[in-house]
């Protein structure tokens, strides 16, 4: 899970279910304090091999506004790689980019798959 600094426009980023144990899919889901008007997932295996990527728009997101204002971005992700294929079981790394009121913020976090 990636939490934010005090400059910081995102307040969370995590995946569930982690450990993920089904055969599905996982949602990634990102918190900021304001929209996104850009951004980009990438999913990495712990060796540093690219694995998949999206762009991060409307239409391949659910965009919501919680209550306490915050803006919540959920990817749910088939657990396919770029090919169409299964990912294998292991330790995966996402990196989400998001571009928020002119800058660029960039946060880590760790998905376990267990086939």
């Amino acid at each position: 899970m990636s939490t934010a600094g005090t400059n910081s426009k995102t307040k969370k980023i995590f995946a569930f279910p982690n450990p993920n144990r089904s055969n599905n899919s996982t949602t990634i889901r990102m918190i900021f304090t304001s929209p996104i008007s850009a951004g980009l997932i990438k999913i990495y295996t712990v060796s540093g091999d690219l694995v998949f990527t999206q762009r991060i728009d409307t239409n391949n997101f659910n965009s919501n506004v919680s209550t306490s204002d915050d803006f919540i971005y959920d990817y749910l992700w088939n657990l396919k790689n770029a090919s169409g294929n299964d990912v294998a079981s292991g330790i995966y790394i996402y990196l989400i980019e998001a571009e928020i009121d002119n800058r660029k913020e960039i946060k880590t976090g760790k998905l376990a798959i267990i086939r």
